[in-house]
């Protein structure tokens, strides 16, 4: 199945961005309703989506990771030779009309059929422990998890750069 398309994002402002996704359940909300979000909670969710707590404004770390995003995709896209491309739109699952997805990229992993997610991350120097091993922290791998029942995907990538100066990119499976 493939996902609906509730919105085209490109040029779309911040504000109408924001009202959009109160019309459903995202990938960190998810993770948050599920209480696996470190910095946000299931009533945190709730609030926003009824209009009685305004989105979280962007923190630094927020900020830093937008900036970086375009080229931390870049690198992962190099280093492991899969092509990217970037996914202007809202997603809404096909039948379950409140999962909607807001991709950072989708990939083509040459060792897979069709295309999957791409989430890219900036994490600090102080998380780089919840990645070792190839390890995906709860909050990140149900928001891929979430992403993955949207789209139809059966595999996500997920590019960290850790500490500013190292990736380490994670494939999951759905």
């Amino acid at each position: 199945m493939k996902p609906r398309i509730l919105a085209r994002t490109e040029g779309m402002s911040r504000g109408d961005w924001l009202e959009l996704r109160r019309k459903g359940i995202g990938g960190s909300d998810a993770a948050a309703i599920c209480g696996a979000n470190p910095w946000r909670g299931p009533l945190s969710v709730y609030l926003t989506k009824i209009g009685a707590s305004p989105d979280s404004d962007s923190n630094e770390a927020m900020e830093w990771g937008s900036e970086l995003e375009d080229t931390i995709a870049k690198v992962f896209s190099r280093r492991t030779q899969f092509k990217t491309k970037r996914c202007n739109y809202i997603l809404q699952h096909p039948e379950h009309d409140f999962m909607l997805a807001n991709l950072d990229r989708l990939v083509k992993d040459d060792d897979e059929e069709g295309w999957g997610v791409l989430e890219v991350k900036n994490v600090g120097e102080y998380r780089k422990a919840d990645w070792e091993d190839g390890a995906v922290p709860e909050y990140y791998m149900i928001q891929v998890q979430h992403y993955m029942s949207v789209t139809g995907a059966s595999y996500a990538w997920l590019a960290p750069l850790i500490g500013g100066n190292r990736m380490n990119p994670v494939k999951v499976m759905r």
